[in-house]
Formats: C-alpha cells, sequence, structure tokens
C-alpha cells in the first residue's frame, strides 16, 4: 500500500528486475495514482524495501519515463510453406517496417521457423545487417510454432535491456509434431522470464 502526493492511494507495480549485479538488484518500479497518472519527483526517501522481512539500502533512484528505456525484440518469422509468396513478402514487409520504428540504443534478435528454429542474428543493434537477413528468407518445410515460441524466451533472456518482447509473424498453427516444447511449456516459460508477445 502507497500513498501519492496529497495522501491519496497510489499503486506500485515492479515491471522488471534485472539481477547481472547481483546482490546489488535494479529494479523498475511504476508508481501511479487512482487515476492511473505516473507520480512524479519521487526520491529515494519515498521508498523503502524489505527483503525477506530485513530492510535493503537503496543506493539509488532515477526517474525515468517508461517510453525512453530501450528496448530488445525478438522478432521471430514464420518461413514454413505456407508463407510461400505473398504471406512472406507481407511478413518480411512488416518486419521491415518494424525495424525503422526502432530507435537508438534499441536491439533486435530475429529468428526464423519452419520445420526447425533457426537464430538468424543474435542481439544487436546492427539493424541493416537484421534487414539484409530478413529480405533474403525464403519459405519451406513445416511450422515448429510452439518450439519457436520456447525458444524465443531462451532467446530473450539474453538481452541487454530489461524490456523485453517477442514479436510473432506467422499464418498459422503448429504444423508436423516436430516441437520438442509443448505449448504449455513455451507459456510457463514466458511467464517466468516475463515476457510479453505480440503476435
Amino acid at each position: 500500500f502507497a500513498l501519492a502526493q496529497g495522501g491519496e492511494p497510489a499503486t506500485i507495480e515492479i515491471a522488471d528486475v534485472a539481477d547481472d549485479t547481483f546482490p546489488q538488484l535494479t529494479l523498475f518500479v511504476n508508481v501511479t495514482d487512482a487515476l492511473g497518472i505516473p507520480v512524479p519527483d519521487l526520491t529515494a526517501e519515498d521508498f523503502t524495501i524489505t527483503v525477506q522481512g530485513a530492510p535493503a539500502r537503496i543506493v539509488n533512484i532515477e526517474n525515468i519515463t517508461r517510453d525512453n528505456l530501450p528496448i530488445s525484440v525478438v522478432l521471430a518469422i514464420d518461413t514454413s510453406e505456407s508463407m510461400l509468396g505473398q504471406p512472406l513478402a507481407d511478413a518480411k514487409q512488416a518486419a521491415l517496417s518494424f525495424l525503422d520504428n526502432l530507435r537508438p540504443g534499441d536491439e533486435v534478435a530475429l529468428l526464423t521457423f519452419s520445420s526447425t528454429v533457426t537464430v538468424q542474428q543474435p542481439f544487436t543493434t546492427d539493424l541493416d545487417q537484421v534487414r539484409t537477413l530478413i529480405e533474403g528468407l525464403e519459405a519451406q518445410g513445416r511450422t515448429a510454432l510452439y518450439e519457436a515460441v520456447y525458444q524465443s524466451v531462451q532467446l530473450a533472456s539474453t538481452a541487454s535491456n530489461p524490456r523485453r518482447f517477442a514479436v510473432f509473424l506467422t499464418d498459422g498453427n503448429e504444423y508436423g509434431r516436430l516441437s520438442t516444447h509443448t505449448a504449455e511449456e513455451g507459456i510457463a516459460a514466458a511467464a517466468e522470464q516475463n515476457l510479453q508477445f505480440y503476435v
């Protein structure tokens, strides 16, 4: 429970926790008032943190807007045989348009899936390299969709930025029974990693 300025109830959401410098943790926290508006001008004195009941020391606090944080995106493109022709052309165009809207500091990893899942490009900020790979994609094979979901989560765990997403461009469902992980395993892995999917 928290209070915003003026004594009105506020909501605190821990959006992400980065533990790459453990035992020091970086928490990304959203604080909004009763109307859902971000509470401005918060300082370290406005927060207390406990870990297993013991107080933790706040080393530093920064006010940032979520929209200004860089993002890491796993861009997963279906290259199975059902994507031959216009569907793959449309997916390529959508992917290229998506890249055009990223900002400096954003990074992308490119994953394709058909009968197998292939990481075409690990995370990079070299978007021209990703564009070249997208333009060269060809369609063939079955659709290991569930495996692609699971592998996308694993790939996202290697991202440099705490804001991580997966974007899937596909025309269909699992086809060919080639996935070694189930849909439920992919969903559980995504929930554990707090990874949002956009399909």
